[in-house]
């Protein structure tokens, strides 16, 4: 029933990053609380021992700790398994390039964007997209870069 730990971490995390007016809302509503803390280990159980939804709760983790706990390299840490089960995922890539831009690694940064562009990808709009952003990351990084020195 590891699987069941994603669902059931996602809500109990989410819940308890909503604002306070939502949270009255939801006590008066009779809407479940969570926590944060709670949803991590059931997610971290999802990962552990799920046998479907491994990856997903990877990914989910990752981006709760970069969007409401800015623990970058604790995110890259619980992704980097999924990108390289998943080597020709580019998603992973950018996210892991953007994770370590966050932490002022610039080459990995930049290695990580650029290894997203280069990759095969099948439906041409979908590179598309995936060349630009890359490129934008690129080109934004650079200039950080370029500022700082």
């Amino acid at each position: 029933m590891a699987d069941a730990d994603l669902g059931l971490g996602l809500y109990n995390y989410y819940v308890d990053t909503l604002s306070s007016m939502a949270k009255v809302l939801r006590f008066f509503m009779g809407i479940p609380g969570g926590s944060k803390q709670e949803g991590q280990r059931q997610l971290e159980n999802a990962i552990a021992h799920g046998k479907l939804t491994p990856t997903l709760a990877r990914v989910y983790t990752a981006l709760n700790l970069h969007r409401y706990d800015q623990q970058y390299q604790r995110a890259i840490e619980v992704l980097v398994p999924a990108a390289e089960k998943y080597q020709s995922n580019p998603l992973f890539l950018l996210m892991l390039g953007d994770l370590h831009a966050k932490l002022a690694h610039q080459e990995e940064a930049l290695s990580y964007y650029r290894a997203a562009a280069a990759l095969p990808v099948a439906d041409p709009e979908c590179r598309a997209r995936i060349q630009a952003l890359a490129a934008s990351a690129v080109a934004a990084n650079s200039r950080e870069s370029a500022s700082k020195s």
